[in-house]
C-alpha cells in the first residue's frame, strides 16, 4: 500500500476517534454527531480516488483501481479508530461503559420508561459491559462502528469516478 493512502487512512481514522473522544469527554456526543464526522473524515477516501486517478493515472480509472484504493484507505481508518478507541478505554479505565449506562437509563426514564423497564436496561447493561471487556467481543463491534461507512463512500466514489475509456 502505498504512503498517500495509509496517510489518508490514518487521517480519517485519527479524526474520527479523537473528534468523538472530544466530544465524549466536553459531555457533547451523539450517535447522529459521530456518523457526521465518519463522513466527513472518510469523504477523503472521493478525494484520494480522484487524486489518483488525475494525477497518477493519466485522467482514467477502473472501478477495480477505484475500488481498491477506497477500500485500502478504508481499511486503514478502521484500524486506526479500533486501536485509539481501545487506548482510550484502557487510559480512562472503561468509564465509557458507565457513561452509556447512564445516558440509556436517562433516555428511558424521560421516555417514561417504569421502574422493572429501568431494571430490565440496567441487567442487560450489565451483561453487555462483561462482553464488552473481552477484546474478541469489543474489537470486531468497534470496527464495524466505521468499516461499512467507509465500504460505502468507497463504493459510491469508485461508480461516480470510474472511467476507463476516454470520450
Amino acid at each position: 500500500m502505498n504512503k498517500k493512502l495509509f496517510a489518508f487512512g490514518a487521517a480519517a481514522g485519527m479524526f474520527t476517534i479523537v473528534s468523538m473522544i472530544i466530544g465524549m469527554e466536553f459531555g457533547n456526543s451523539s450517535v447522529w454527531l459521530g456518523f457526521l464526522l465518519m463522513i466527513i473524515a472518510l469523504s477523503c477516501i472521493f478525494v484520494a480516488i480522484k487524486q489518483k486517478r488525475d494525477q497518477e493515472l493519466g485522467g482514467l480509472i477502473t472501478f477495480k483501481q477505484a475500488f481498491s484504493t477506497g477500500i485500502s484507505i478504508a481499511l486503514v481508518a478502521t484500524g486506526a479508530y479500533v486501536v485509539l478507541w481501545d487506548i482510550y478505554l484502557h487510559i480512562t479505565d472503561f468509564k465509557f461503559l458507565d457513561l452509556y449506562a447512564e445516558s440509556l437509563i436517562a433516555d428511558a426514564r424521560a421516555n417514561g420508561a417504569d421502574d422493572s423497564a429501568i431494571e430490565q436496561l440496567k441487567q442487560n447493561m450489565s451483561k453487555f459491559s462483561e462482553q464488552y471487556y473481552d477484546p474478541m467481543f469489543r474489537l470486531p463491534m468497534t470496527a464495524t462502528e466505521i468499516f461499512p461507512i467507509g465500504a460505502l463512500i468507497t463504493l459510491v466514489s469508485a461508480l461516480i469516478l470510474k472511467n476507463h475509456t476516454t470520450h
